[in-house]
């Protein structure tokens, strides 16, 4: 299953804790994950208002965790390469964004980078402009962030943006 690469790349990465927030299923999704031995701790953080909100609302769930060490977020509905976390568990930057060059086919966020990959502008699809596709890179939705910035910057400024447009939102933007 995609859960079962995911926890798997994740060993590989040499991680021994996954914290997992759940809402939809929560239950039969901790079932099936508990009836596994993937030897690595699982946490649970619960999102009871999963159906009226968005991944903004449950990342914010889990603030905790992130300021407690360094993270890599990954969404649940991923099919990548297996090596991409230990990549990012290895590399030098301490808050670093996967993205993939834009193709026509692809939905969602995207950013604009400069020469050295460094993020100059997310761009939502209200923004998205097809003139500029070839200064598009689309996030794939695994990041790593140092716990130093999700406590003095990121957390914070997510808990501006809810306070500002509400728990149906996305955390990219």
């Amino acid at each position: 299953t995609l859960l079962e690469r995911a926890i798997e790349s994740i060993k590989d990465a040499g991680i021994d804790k996954l914290v997992m927030v759940i809402g939809y299923e929560a239950e039969s999704l901790r079932k099936y994950v508990e009836e596994r031995d993937f030897g690595i701790c699982i946490e649970y953080v619960y999102n009871y208002d999963y159906a009226s909100t968005n991944n903004i609302y449950s990342l914010y769930l889990a603030k905790d965790y992130l300021q407690k060490d360094d993270t890599i977020l990954l969404e649940s509905d991923l099919i990548f390469d297996r090596h991409i976390i230990k990549d990012l568990v290895e590399a030098p930057q301490q808050n670093l964004v996967v993205a993939a060059k834009y193709e026509h086919w692809m939905d969602g966020t995207v950013v604009v980078l400069d020469k050295k990959k460094h993020i100059l502008d997310f761009v939502d699809k209200a923004s998205f402009r097809y003139e500029d596709v070839d200064k598009y890179y689309k996030t794939v939705n695994i990041y790593k962030f140092s716990k130093s910035f999700s406590a003095n910057q990121y957390l914070p400024f997510l808990e501006a943006y809810i306070k500002a447009y509400g728990m149906n939102q996305y955390y990219e933007q």
